[in-house]
C-alpha cells in the first residue's frame, strides 16, 4: 500500500474498513490486522474532516482504537487464558455500539468518498 497514490490508498483503506466492519464489525477489523493501518487511514480522512459525515467516521475509528488499546493491555496483563478471553469478549461488546453507529452513516460516508475523492 505504501507505493500507491493518495487516492488509491484512501480507496483501499476505506474499502477494507467498510468491508471488515460490514462483515464482523470493528472487532473483526482489529482482529484481521487492519487496525494497524488506522493512522494512515485517519491521516487521509483528515483532509475531509470539515465534512460532518467524515468527522463522524474519524470519531468512530478513534473511539474504536481507544477501546482496542485499553483491552489489549487488559488481555496482556490477564492472569489466565479465561480472563484473557473475558477481556476479548468485553472488547467485542464495547465495539458493537460503534458498529451500529457506523452502519447508520455508512452509505452517506461511502457516497461522499466516491463523489469527492474518487470523482464518481
Amino acid at each position: 500500500i505504501t507505493t500507491l497514490e493518495q487516492k488509491q490508498k484512501l480507496a483501499v483503506l476505506v474499502g477494507k474498513l467498510n468491508y471488515q466492519i460490514g462483515n464482523g464489525g470493528f472487532y473483526q477489523w482489529y482482529h484481521n490486522g487492519y487496525a494497524s493501518s488506522a493512522n494512515s487511514l485517519l491521516s487521509l480522512l483528515n483532509a475531509y474532516n470539515k465534512e460532518p459525515i467524515v468527522a463522524e467516521v474519524i470519531s468512530l475509528v478513534e473511539k474504536a482504537l481507544v477501546i482496542i488499546a485499553k483491552r489489549e493491555i487488559d488481555i496482556k496483563n490477564a492472569d489466565s487464558h479465561s480472563e484473557s478471553d473475558e477481556y476479548d469478549m468485553l472488547m467485542s461488546e464495547e465495539l458493537d455500539d460503534l458498529d451500529n453507529k457506523y452502519y447508520e452513516v455508512e452509505d452517506d460516508f461511502l457516497s461522499f468518498i466516491e463523489k469527492t475523492h474518487l470523482g464518481r
